[in-house]
């Protein structure tokens, strides 16, 4: 039987998991009577070479989306894969070529793919979506005259409106549409996948869901909002509904929320808590999840929030706190205080739930004075902490000014040098930041903070990038 399409994950993407959007597209199309077929090609790679370039994929590297840095990549190691999976991709003999490109750092790969598929069968029908389509450089653009259709936003209805040869109306003027009722959207699709790949290199392997699109917050740094503009959610049980289903079909108890936030609304949040409080109470192995979580009041989730989230089976919430400085917070549009977020925290450890904090080094506005307030955060953190090491201080990466962030369209205004790394404001330069970086990074450390690996093992190149400065 031909396949009617053939979905496809590339790099570079996280590779301890496959993201939900291919899975779910192919749920889509199946319920409407089309064939479909997943391959995760990101997953390949990284097994393919973690062992000589496991920094590609963690930490501020940069190599899949600079020009240069991709190019040497491509002619030393990437190439071989590249064609490879086009060989592969033609000999499915899939009436249409569906390829994610989920972030910025997918866009090489996808048109050197895309024209590899091209020189075997010039006539292959390929469509692409992501957000990794809309950004203002010369691949993003190549991409609209190689493909034979672009989708922006939401695919789900839209892919399935492409294979019923009717037109997507909200494609070419790249407006982002959104799904209102995403509890019509069906379960993702995993059986294409061979979960054990996700665990040769030693990593821990995860499954996705999600609950909500959009964000209820429209922070300057992130363009979340640029993408879904409104924020969505789904019923509780209909999230509940979809983890009892991949549990029996892949045998995962443990389930990591792709969400922006998963307490956007409160009242949706507790509406699912309820959920699967209840179901819990009947599982012998329980159910149990992790996501990104916003402080809130004590006002707006009092204790008795906190006792049911625990009940409910949340094991980490992953809070963006980003800074010790209410002003820079706020400048941010954060929206919560230092008291919401010391309030979170001790709610946190008193019903044993994990809390990772996110940090933003360098954010435009930081001066000296409100990076102490972010080191003096971590030392506040080590004392409630009181040697559980529930709450664990991430440090990430150091400021970008990325494209389609309020932050890149406040840049002039404001007298921003733009760049994504390499940006200055007053005395915020690189170096400024790149100190900061490195001295947040041995505060943690000192006080027991895991970054893994991946990031320890940047330090020595950070601190060498700033003596070269």
């Amino acid at each position: 039987m031909k396949l009617d399409c053939l979905l496809l994950i590339i790099p570079k993407l996280d590779p301890m998991g496959p993201t939900v959007g291919p899975s779910s597209l192919k749920s889509c199309l199946q319920a409407n009577g089309f064939s479909a077929k997943v391959k995760d090609y990101n997953i390949e790679l990284y097994n393919g070479i973690y062992k000589t370039h496991n920094d590609l994929w963690f930490g501020e590297d940069e190599t899949f989306y600079v020009k240069e840095m991709y190019l040497e990549l491509y002619n030393n190691v990437l190439k071989p894969y590249i064609d490879r999976w086009a060989v592969e991709c033609v000999n499915e003999n899939a009436d249409w070529i569906g390829i994610s490109v989920f972030t910025q750092r997918s866009v090489y790969v996808a048109v050197d793919l895309i024209n590899e598929i091209r020189r075997l069968n010039p006539d292959q029908k390929i469509v692409a979506g992501g957000a990794g389509l809309d950004y203002d450089d010369t691949e993003s653009v190549h991409m609209l005259s190689i493909v034979n259709k672009l989708i922006f936003g939401d695919g789900e209805d839209a892919i399935v409106s492409l294979l019923k040869g009717e037109e997507i109306k909200y494609d070419t003027s790249r407006t982002y549409l959104q799904i209102d009722k995403l509890d019509d959207i069906p379960f993702p699709d995993y059986s294409d996948l061979n979960w054990s790949e996700y665990s040769k290199s030693g990593l821990e392997p995860m499954i996705y869901v999600t609950g909500s699109r959009g964000c209820v917050r429209d922070c300057t740094f992130c363009d979340v909002a640029y993408y879904w503009p409104k924020y969505k959610f789904r019923s509780g049980k209909s999230i509940t509904d979809e983890m009892i289903y991949l549990n029996k079909e892949t045998g995962f108890t443990h389930f990591e929320f792709s969400d922006s936030l998963i307490n956007g609304s409160m009242k949706a949040y507790r509406d699912m808590c309820v959920e699967l409080k209840a179901v819990n109470n009947q599982l012998n192995d329980k159910i149990t999840w992790a996501g990104q979580f916003i402080c809130r009041s004590e006002r707006q989730m009092p204790e008795e929030d906190w006792e049911l989230t625990a009940s409910a089976g949340a094991k980490e919430l992953i809070i963006g706190v980003e800074t010790g400085s209410e002003e820079v917070r706020m400048h941010m549009r954060k929206k919560f205080t230092n008291d919401d977020m010391w309030f979170t925290f001790k709610m946190a450890k008193k019903y044993n739930i994990r809390v990772t904090v996110l940090t933003i080094v360098g954010y435009p506005t930081e001066t000296d004075k409100d990076f102490q307030e972010t080191l003096n955060m971590v030392k506040t953190i080590n004392e409630i902490n009181d040697g559980t090491g529930l709450i664990r201080v991430s440090v990430g990466q150091s400021m970008k000014i990325l494209s389609n962030t309020p932050i890149y369209d406040m840049a002039n205004d404001m007298g921003i040098t733009k760049g994504k790394l390499d940006w200055t404001y007053k005395d915020n330069t690189r170096k400024v930041r790149l100190r900061r970086l490195i001295d947040l990074l041995e505060l943690t450390k000192k006080h027991g903070h895991r970054q893994g690996p991946y990031i320890e093992a940047r330090l020595p190149a950070l601190i060498k990038e700033y003596s070269n400065i």
